[in-house]
């Protein structure tokens, strides 16, 4: 099936800065602590330059005698204040700007004080962003304008109003069942680049026709602002009108194959004709659900793209369609929308039986019987051939749900595993039917009956299942769908959820997805400017939350009592978001940063706080508008520095650093990797990076 793809990100970490020392004071004697303690804001011109924003964030960088890590003091000797905190509100080491006003933050280091005054504004995106237009019913943002916010590393999720040309449809009127429309806006003169209007709708979910949207109309709409593959566009949108002259009717055209096929590559990638079309051809091949169109019969196909009109269907065409489809058969179809789906010609929407009319007859498909069912390991089916032409059945232990979470889903996402090698299964169901053999494939068609159907709906992390598979990769990663035949409740080996793992050495030596973990562990930071995606490290080990919220209150440099699930996302230690429960303790618990000096990194080091110096092997242009990968060596190892966009890095610091080749560097940041391999292997992969980094001076 064709859909846009909503690609998982690479978890990063917020920066800390360390520094010398300023003033400096003697402490009590009744302390009987003899320490000379000093501290400044090292930051605060930087601080104070320019308008603070609301909806943004800056990091205090602080100077502190005895040089110390400002996290690791956090809450034991260092606080950090806000005068007000309806204006600014401190977490950890960021300056979060939640209203508009002034506050002055107070940095109180064992009795020795710095402060910095800061006044926020609420601007409008004229000043915020310079745009020309105020992106409001009144002023709507045009292409530029809408291009211009989205690439803002501080942009926010306002809705702002859009209005411009249409040039061109993504998703045509009446091309989706849910009716959303998507289009593309003309950029003013000498530009190129295009906002895309994505998944727009009447209000209230109503669906747009052709009378309310055309190519040529003026446009406008509301939502809020996204990037997809350095595509702008909106996450989502609301109809508002559409002004202007509407087309002619479509015209009913009749045209040769070629011409057709000419007309459909001259089209925007994305974009259907606006006419529909009438033309001969002949059923050449059957793919899956898919039947593809050649100007001769029994025409070669060496590039579908080159020399076919593929007829798309998101299900199994219904037979009244299939049996007028057959093997060589010569058809005319009739008022087509064409569509050019990145280079492809195809219909632009769902066909019905009355627009084929069968010229002459063709021959049923092969009628191949379906090969038989073998038994293979899930070692070997992972190992084995990647074709849709075969299926096997396979018996291993449920280790955890979509994401290595705990929790099913209606689409019966999950991982299985044999102890030693792990395979996503993307989409189960016990019906049956939903693994079609059609004499030359097998197509799956998901009824998302996981949670509903009796065999399926009380699969538990431990049991053991069979299943029915074919193989279903994506990107390169093996992944298998298809049909639960048995089920052996706490059958898989490890009699269903394990006792909680108490120790994150444990994790990393022992624990797999789905596994129990109750551990404690010092809060290291969070993801950007995220509440919810944070660190928590522990001795010489660390572990990643993801989507599990920052208790209320709760400072860098405090401890937490970790409860949940372990879960890996590409290699990377992590515990999963379902059923997950943080709870601040009192325990002073030390964690250590890892100095790292070159060679190979293990996978206890995964999601570690970590200071290295190298040389930049090549120079790359960092500003923020997108994710770079910078390879930095280190004694003779070569490092990916990734750098995320809009996550609140000091990118001026980076692109002085690491724009220029042989630059030596001194960086701060914390060790992650991004291996899709199926196990990772951690003692030969090469994946491993150092993300959100920040340059020490």
């Amino acid at each position: 099936m064709k859909k846009r793809k909503i690609l998982l990100p690479i978890f990063l970490l917020s920066t800390f800065v360390l520094g010398g020392c300023t003033t400096q004071k003697k402490a009590s004697s009744e302390s009987q602590d003899t320490t000379q303690y000093g501290v400044s804001i090292a930051n605060k011109e930087a601080l104070t330059s320019g308008t603070f924003w609301t909806k943004t964030n800056r990091d205090l960088e602080l100077t502190l005698t005895p040089t110390e890590n400002p996290l690791k003091v956090l809450g034991k000797g260092l606080t950090i204040t806000s005068s007000n905190e309806s204006v600014i509100k401190v977490t950890g080491l960021s300056l979060n700007a939640v209203g508009v006003g002034s506050a002055t933050v107070t940095v109180d280091y064992h009795g020795e004080k710095d402060t910095v005054d800061l006044t926020t504004k609420n601007g409008s995106p004229k000043e915020r962003y310079g745009t020309v237009h105020e992106g409001d019913a009144a002023d709507p943002f045009d292409n530029e304008d809408a291009i211009k916010v989205t690439k803002d590393p501080g942009y926010d999720l306002t809705k702002y109003y859009v209005k411009g040309e249409i040039t061109s449809f993504y998703h045509s009127p009446g091309e989706r069942e849910d009716g959303a429309v998507s289009w593309f806006l003309k950029p003013g003169e000498g530009k190129t680049e295009k906002f895309e209007i994505y998944k727009c709708f009447k209000e209230n979910d109503g669906k747009l026709t052709d009378d309310d949207v055309w190519v040529g109309g003026v446009a406008t709409a509301v939502g809020s602002f996204t990037k997809y593959n350095d595509q702008c566009e909106t996450s989502a949108a609301v109809f508002v009108s559409c002004e202007g002259e509407k087309p002619e009717p479509r015209q009913h055209l009749t045209k040769t194959f070629a011409e057709v096929l000419t007309a459909g590559k001259a089209l925007e990638d994305g974009g259907s004709s606006w006419d529909y079309y009438t033309f001969d051809a002949y059923v050449t091949k059957r793919d899956g659900l898919n039947y593809f169109l050649t100007a001769t019969k029994n025409e070669a196909i060496s590039d579908y793209k080159a020399n076919t009109f593929e007829l798309y269907f998101r299900n199994a065409a219904s037979d009244d369609i299939a049996n007028k489809l057959l093997k060589g058969a010569k058809v005319t179809i009739s008022d087509m929308i064409i569509k050019n789906y990145h280079g492809q010609v195809e219909n632009g929407r769902d066909m019905e039986a009355a627009q084929i009319t069968v010229v002459e007859a063709g021959q049923d498909w092969p009628s191949n019987p379906e090969p038989a069912v073998t038994t293979r390991t899930l070692a070997e089916f992972i190992a084995g051939e990647n074709v849709k032409t075969v299926a096997y059945s396979v018996t291993a232990e449920v280790k955890g749900f979509k994401d290595g979470g705990s929790t099913p889903d209606k689409y019966g996402n999950m991982v299985l595993t044999d102890g030693a090698n792990d395979l996503v299964i993307y989409g189960a169901t016990a019906t049956e039917s939903a693994l079609d053999w059609t004499g030359e494939t097998y197509v799956f068609t998901n009824p998302q009956d996981f949670l509903t159907n009796a065999t399926t709906k009380d699969i538990a992390i431990g049991d053991s299942v069979t299943m029915k598979l074919i193989r279903a990769d994506y990107s390169g990663k093996v992944q298998g769908t298809g049909i639960v035949t048995a089920v052996t409740p706490g059958g898989g080996g490890g009699g269903g959820v394990p006792e909680a793992i108490t120790t994150m050495q444990g994790i990393y030596e022992s624990g797999k997805v789905g596994d129990a973990i109750d551990v404690k562990g010092v809060f290291v930071g969070t993801y950007g400017n995220k509440t919810n995606e944070w660190y928590v490290a522990n001795g010489d080990y660390a572990i990643y939350l993801y989507q599990v919220n920052i208790p209320d209150g709760l400072t860098v440099g405090e401890s937490v009592r970790v409860q949940g699930k372990l879960g890996v996302f590409n290699g990377l230690i992590q515990v999963a978001k379902d059923g997950a429960v943080v709870t601040e303790i009192e325990d002073v618990i030390s964690y250590n940063t890892l100095n790292y000096n070159g060679g190979a990194f293990a996978k206890a080091q995964l999601s570690r706080p970590v200071q290295l110096t190298g040389t930049v092997k090549t120079g790359v242009a960092i500003d923020g508008t997108a994710n770079k990968s910078v390879t930095v060596t280190v004694n003779g190892t070569d490092v990916t520095i990734y750098v995320k966009k809009s996550y609140g890095l000091d990118y001026s610091a980076l692109n002085t650093a690491l724009g220029t080749t042989n630059n030596t560097v001194t960086l701060k940041g914390y060790v992650a990797i991004y291996d899709s391999s199926n196990p990772v292997n951690y003692d030969t992969s090469t994946k491993y990076q150092v993300v959100s980094p920040s340059v020490v001076a």
